[in-house]
């Protein structure tokens, strides 16, 4: 059974090697063409590629070492084996030196020999086109891999500028509360204590932040007395010749109430 992805093209011009070597590899698992003349051969591997190209060293037109490397640049991944006498030892080694061949056979060959050799170059082409394939794939990966940690450095930046950004316009933020020169303190929806600036602390040093903000704790006000989400103006007697006016602010965030900021005003602002 012929594979026809498994192509061997043979050049020689005597018609009984191209013959021979037909009948030779007949039932072997290869698709074989022949080429009569090494331009024959050269345009036929501008058409399509072989496996492995076996050709003659000595041949009219031109010898089989300067085929191959016109081959070569044409179809530099087919295993080329050349077909060669004793006396053309030292031109072929140079050739395969510099790699435009790939192996040599002496005349006359074994073609049992010739077959295992065939053979073993069809393995070796497979690999080579496996390795590359895999390389490829790797390169594509890697490639990949390059593209999603650019990315990921791009966001990972970008969410650093914006941590940044944040914690820089808290930082302010917690700067110019801390320099209201009035009481100021923030609760959340549960009335726990949540920030207090520098003037709070100073003026009622028995709350702290993580705790409940109870009438105890500072003033009898139900802060749950905002439920219109509108500030309310309060006047509380025992704080009223100190801070006779105490606003207290809901904070909203999307329609929804999160707590209030209680703001202590004197009757004359006092920098300190």
């Amino acid at each position: 059974m012929t594979n026809k992805d498994t192509k061997i093209l043979i050049v020689d011009d005597e018609k009984n090697v191209l013959k021979s070597l037909q009948r030779m590899l007949r039932s072997e698992p290869y698709l074989v063409k022949t080429a009569a003349t090494p331009s024959q051969a050269i345009e036929m591997c501008k058409n399509e590629s072989f496996h492995v190209i076996i050709g003659d060293y000595r041949m009219p037109e031109m010898d089989g070492t300067d085929m191959f490397l016109e081959i070569s640049k044409i179809n530099p991944d087919s295993i080329k084996i050349i077909l060669s006498g004793y006396s053309d030892i030292n031109i072929i080694t140079e050739a395969l030196n510099k790699e435009y061949i790939n192996k040599y056979i002496l005349k006359p060959w074994n073609d049992q020999n010739l077959k295992k050799e065939i053979e073993k170059s069809v393995f070796h082409f497979n690999l080579q086109k496996t390795n590359r394939e895999l390389h490829k794939k790797i390169v594509e990966q890697n490639e990949s891999l390059r593209k999603i940690n650019e990315n990921l450095e791009y966001e990972v930046e970008k969410r650093t500028r914006k941590l940044q950004l944040h914690n820089a316009a808290l930082l302010a933020s917690q700067n110019v509360l801390s320099s209201i020169p009035i009481p100021v303190i923030g609760v959340d929806w549960e009335n726990m204590i949540v920030l207090t600036n520098e003037k709070a602390n100073k003026t009622f040093p028995d709350i702290t932040p993580g705790e409940k903000l109870t009438p105890l704790k500072l003033v009898n006000a139900n802060l749950k007395a905002i439920k219109e989400n509108e500030a309310i103006n309060l006047y509380m007697p025992e704080l009223s010749d100190k801070f006779p006016n105490i606003i207290i602010s809901p904070l909203q965030r999307r329609k929804k109430t999160d707590g209030s900021v209680i703001i202590f005003f004197p009757e004359k602002a006092k920098g300190e």
